[in-house]
């Protein structure tokens, strides 16, 4: 028995076996990092090239935004339908209405211009706590809305207490309304707001008459545009600044983010070519009435701190 198992053994033939060796493993290691390294550097190229294209697309996108924000509402400074926020500044209008006379719900606006521009160091009032970043301009504009709606009845009389609109244009954030017609224009503010009546508080809210066949209501708006601190921060942590407005001397509202500087030049057509002027300038001139287009310089800028400048003209609709 024990010699079956002797010749069963003898012949099983045991192959010699072993492991890596040390410089494999070094190899091995080495080629690795290699391949793990070209990995990540192939990550990192993708990703910083996703984060330039997302950039570009978030610059493009604000200077889409700042061009068509700034332009349409600058160009419609001093609409009012068929008739004119200078006639405003009439004589009869200016001492018989209250609205230019004295302060209405703590707003006192001055109807010399529909566009008025301002320094940093020369501000009105009502922007000395917005924070307005040092050495831009703000450029201020008076509107009417271009919604118009019609009222019912014959005709709006100085004794008028309430009218009655197809379409209320008054909201509770802006209860300014624009009465016009193609010979005069007044102001006033809807007591009650609601429905398709608009409420007047007292009498004689009006100077003159107007007749339901030539006569529109609108929402009126001043809007102050200008660059403060946002709340956001770039990679680097510094702050980022924005394009703001403030409608009819209320809150701030940031309108568009990444926007550093805002230099304006407002043009007078007092002889070819167009010549342009700053709004200091401008006050010593004292024509702002006779501006007829804006220069706008912005400075754009990206998460990456790369920058762009945009300059827009833009043409007043109302003074072509």
């Amino acid at each position: 028995m024990n010699n079956l198992k002797n010749i069963r053994f003898s012949n099983i033939k045991f192959k010699k076996t072993r492991g890596f060796s040390t410089l494999e493993i070094l190899i091995a290691s080495a080629l690795g990092l290699i391949i793990i390294a070209g990995i990540c550097q192939v990550y990192l190229s993708v990703k910083n090239t996703y984060q330039k294209q997302a950039n570009l697309i978030d610059l493009q996108e604000n200077i889409r935004f700042a061009t068509y924000t700034l332009t349409q509402n600058i160009r419609m400074a001093g609409y009012a339908g068929c008739a004119k926020l200078t006639y405003l500044k009439s004589p009869d209008t200016y001492y018989k209405h209250p609205f230019t006379s004295k302060k209405l719900n703590n707003l006192d606006f001055i109807f010399e211009s529909s566009l008025l521009g301002f320094s940093n160091n020369n501000l009105p009032n009502y922007l000395l706590d917005k924070k307005v970043k040092t050495d831009t301009d703000v450029i201020v504009i008076q509107k009417s809305d271009i919604g118009l709606t019609r009222f019912y009845g014959t005709e709006i009389t100085p004794a008028t207490t309430s009218i009655v609109v197809k379409q209320n244009p008054a909201t509770k954030n802006n209860p300014l309304l624009f009465l016009a017609s193609c010979k005069n224009a007044e102001i006033f503010q809807a007591k009650e707001i609601g429905g398709t009546q608009i409420s007047l508080s007292g009498k004689d809210n009006f100077h003159y008459r107007y007749n339901y066949n030539d006569s529109t209501i609108s929402s009126f708006t001043e809007v102050a545009y200008f660059i403060s601190t946002s709340s956001k921060k770039d990679i680097q942590g510094k702050t980022i600044y924005s394009l703001f407005m403030v409608t009819n001397r209320g809150d701030k509202e940031e309108i568009i983010t990444g926007i550093n500087s805002m230099k304006i030049a407002y043009g007078l057509l007092e002889k070819q070519p167009i010549t342009y002027h700053s709004a200091r300038e401008i006050d010593a001139l004292k024509a702002w009435q006779n501006i007829k287009c804006v220069r706008i310089l912005l400075t754009l800028a990206t998460n990456n701190t790369a920058t762009k400048t945009l300059e827009l003209y833009i043409a007043l609709r109302e003074r072509i």
